[in-house]
């Protein structure tokens, strides 16, 4: 995971050129819709925090405060 998680992170100029890019090219479309954006940006944050939010409660129900995964899990299997 680390060799993955490093590559990526010293490639993150590469990865988000296409995205600015993107914003220059459409800027003039941006800057008529920014109020629709911004509130498209701020309704989906709040979903997505509260979804999140949701799960994490319900995953605690199930597996409890400490996070012990099911008994059928053979974590040295895992590995």
């Amino acid at each position: 995971v680390s060799d993955v998680g490093n590559f990526l992170t010293d490639n993150l100029a590469i990865l988000f050129l296409p995205a600015g890019v993107g914003v220059i090219v459409f800027f003039p479309i941006i800057a008529e819709n920014w109020g629709s954006l911004l509130a498209i940006i701020l309704v989906s944050t709040i979903l997505t925090l509260g979804f999140t939010a949701w799960l994490v409660q319900s995953l605690v129900k199930v597996f409890g405060t400490e996070g012990t995964p099911p008994e059928s899990v053979d974590h040295e299997e895992a590995r």
